[in-house]
């Protein structure tokens, strides 16, 4: 057959490494670098979150000078910084099973995420329990 003598001649090759470690050094060294640039991302998410729940006034009025998205709008932007850091990680891992081919794992996470449960937990709090803008 044919694999079986590519793999003779991969074998008995001159320029064939001496060791199949040889062969592992560029994956390990795109998973070290994956895991570095991952960490800094998680860094610099984490520093914005804090950044933006800490200077929220100054923040709001960058954009507006309503008073009453001023008087609202702390609520909603802590909340968010809060969730940044798990957002970030979630998209780092469904960006994985993505390029992995499970798209499907994806899809049904998010529906089972977004409409049996943030919907109506989000109806309940700004609506029923009159939370706001901030139980939204």
């Amino acid at each position: 057959m044919w694999t079986s003598n590519l793999t003779e001649r991969a074998r008995v090759s001159p320029t064939a490494p001496s060791s199949h470690r040889s062969w592992a050094w560029p994956v390990v060294i795109e998973q070290m670098l994956g895991t570095a640039v991952g960490l800094v991302n998680t860094y610099i998410v984490g520093h914005l979150g804090a950044a933006a729940f800490l200077l929220v006034e100054p923040l709001l009025r960058l954009f507006t000078t309503e008073p009453a998205v001023i008087a609202q709008g702390p609520q909603a932007v802590r909340g968010t910084a809060l969730i940044e850091p798990p957002l970030a990680w979630y998209f780092v891992f469904s960006g994985a099973l993505r390029g992995a081919g499970d798209t499907r794992f994806v899809l049904l996470a998010q529906g089972a995420s977004i409409w049996p449960v943030r919907l109506p937990l989000a109806f309940r709090l700004g609506l029923t329990f009159n939370m706001g803008l901030g139980g939204v």
